[in-house]
């Protein structure tokens, strides 16, 4: 991996406020913007730029000949990529594709498809560290409709610092998108911020599921009056419980260095052992406290 390492950058609401990153001034005959793919990311992409700054085309896969011809200034990059039996991203056509472009365009490119760093990697590999680092923008989307890619919440964006100014500039200039918070980062950063809270978002739900369950079976409550009174406590937002616990060991004078980077659970919560010991039911919490993952090295 080539890209700078950097503090990710907050910014907020800079698409829209005039805080964005100064760029020269937009030609006098339109931008030129290529989007690729069918589905609600390329739609947004589509809408979200002024047509008195840009012409915009959205071509198929299959007709990537024409939008060479058109020479765009940036190619919006929104096709799905399979997932394979394995798991793996079937990314091969995503991969050639980037590799076209970059061999047949002088643009650069917006990835929107959502991937992995093997993905990032094998993308490099075909493009080369000086074109990544200059052309390659990675901008993934937490909303699965066009309005909400187009209104977002919060928006990642990762590049190299060159590529990140320009493709920055042309969003602020020319085009309807609008966030409240801007988080600017590298490639490889956001990739895993982006997987990092589909995950947590994805044990969140079934914590609560098996919780909702696990009220149910024992009888005594109504789990729907559970789970309101614990979406009231604070420690649901508390980001203390976002720092790796084998750091937090590490202030414990008790604990060697070697037993502070075993640490990845909550193996003295004896609240979260009660729990655990009442149902079988919430698996989410026995990696938790897991004593057999706890080892002296």
């Amino acid at each position: 991996m080539t890209e700078e390492n950097k503090t990710p950058e907050i910014v907020e609401g800079e698409f829209n406020d005039g805080t964005g990153p100064e760029v020269a001034a937009l030609p006098k005959e339109k931008l030129r913007i290529a989007i690729t793919g069918d589905n609600y990311l390329a739609i947004a992409s589509e809408n979200a730029f002024d047509p008195k700054i840009a012409e915009v085309i959205r071509y198929d896969t299959g007709n990537l000949a024409a939008m060479y011809e058109f020479k765009p200034a940036v190619v919006f990059v929104c096709d799905d990529v399979p997932l394979l039996k394995n798991e793996s991203l079937d990314d091969a056509n995503l991969i050639a594709m980037i590799q076209n472009v970059a061999q047949n365009t002088q643009g650069g490119v917006c990835l929107k498809t959502t991937i992995n760093t093997e993905t990032l990697e094998r993308i490099i590999g075909v493009v080369g560290p000086e074109w990544s680092n200059g052309k390659l923008v990675y901008s993934p989307e937490f909303s699965e409709n066009v309005e909400g890619v187009l209104t977002s919440d919060i928006t990642y964006v990762g590049g190299a610092p060159k590529a990140l100014d320009a493709y920055l500039g042309i969003i602020k200039h020319a085009t309807y998108f609008s966030t409240k918070e801007l988080v600017k980062g590298t490639v490889a950063e956001v990739i895993y911020a982006k997987l990092g809270v589909s995950g947590f978002k994805a044990v969140k739900q079934a914590y609560f599921n098996q919780l909702h369950q696990v009220v149910l079976d024992l009888e005594g409550a109504n789990p729907t009056i559970v789970r309101r009174m614990i979406e009231k406590h604070p420690a649901l937002t508390d980001r203390r419980l976002m720092v790796p616990a084998f750091i937090k060991a590490k202030s414990d004078p008790d604990s060697t260095v070697k037993l502070a980077r075993s640490y990845m659970g909550e193996y003295g919560n004896k609240d979260v052992k009660m729990l655990v010991g009442q149902s079988d039911r919430i698996t989410v919490l026995e990696e938790a406290i897991n004593l057999r993952n706890l080892k002296e090295d």
